[in-house]
């Protein structure tokens, strides 16, 4: 599972050390190098200049990442992106039996709700149960990470003997913030793409028969029927052989099939299949 960060000053403070011991979370003064869901305080991010917060939004948009703003909050403000902004709630919010337990646990301290800026989730935890829109968010595309504000306070001391339910309700979060790349697997090497060299060493080698490497490179130096003054032959047959389309000085089954279905299909046909005399 990806980790719990604590960013800014949300650590520092006495809801902050509630949500360490609730969720293991990691405290940190910038985003983390890795993926994750970032805790943060609404009003820490609004105080913030524009460059920090686009800092912050940058490590946001990040595949496997979501940054989470929870209460506090500044009202009747609105910022970037695209000028969210909460107002306060009169009471708190009605909830249906749908709601989710921390909706439920949390519901006499929400004091606020989202009115512009930030999506719906989809999500049934995280908005179903209420018609207030208490959480919300904003992603640059479908596969980024996301930028969230929920009002709902997961610091709550009345979720202290319920931490199943609000690792639950997180896990949502992270579920809704892309699917973060595999920096664990290597990448597949690039296909291997031949040129109009490699196919005239293809064609040559198919022409005759070569008993080693070492006769194909005599023969490629000597040959009157292809050109190639300024070339590099040993390359060139170190690129087919780490290819798999020749060994030694023989085209492989790979090297037929190139050849066969190469632009040079026509050609390809008279020098691997000549006709019978």
């Amino acid at each position: 599972m990806a980790p719990y960060y604590l960013i800014g000053k949300l650590a520092e403070n006495p809801r902050g050390k509630r949500l360490q011991k609730y969720l293991a979370a990691v405290p940190t003064a910038e985003p983390p190098e890795g993926v994750g869901l970032c805790l943060a305080s609404g009003q820490d991010y609004q105080s913030r200049t524009p460059v920090e917060q686009r800092k912050w939004l940058a490590w946001a948009a990040r595949p496997g990442c979501a940054l989470l703003l929870v209460p506090l909050f500044q009202t009747a403000v609105r910022h970037e992106p695209n000028g969210w902004e909460l107002a306060r709630l009169e009471a708190p919010p009605v909830l249906d039996a749908t709601a989710h337990p921390v909706l439920r646990l949390t519901r006499p301290e929400i004091s606020a709700y989202l009115v512009r800026g930030l999506a719906q989730t989809l999500s049934a935890p995280i908005d179903g149960g209420t018609r207030s829109q208490l959480s919300g968010l904003f992603r640059k595309h479908p596969d980024s990470g996301i930028f969230a504000a929920t009002a709902i306070p997961v610091w709550s001391i009345a979720l202290a003997d319920h931490i199943p339910a609000l690792t639950e309700w997180l896990s949502g979060w992270l579920a809704l913030a892309g699917r973060p790349a595999d920096a664990t697997q290597p990448a597949s090497p690039p296909s291997f793409e031949p040129t109009q060299r490699h196919y005239s060493v293809l064609f040559y080698l198919a022409s005759g028969k070569f008993s080693s490497r070492a006769a194909a490179l005599e023969a490629l130096a000597w040959n009157d029927t292809f050109e190639f003054a300024d070339a590099d032959i040993p390359s060139l047959l170190d690129d087919l052989q780490s290819a798999g389309l020749i060994a030694g000085g023989t085209l492989t089954e790979a090297g037929r099939l190139t050849l066969l279905e190469s632009p040079y299909r026509s050609y390809a046909e008279a020098y691997l299949n000549p006709p019978s005399l």
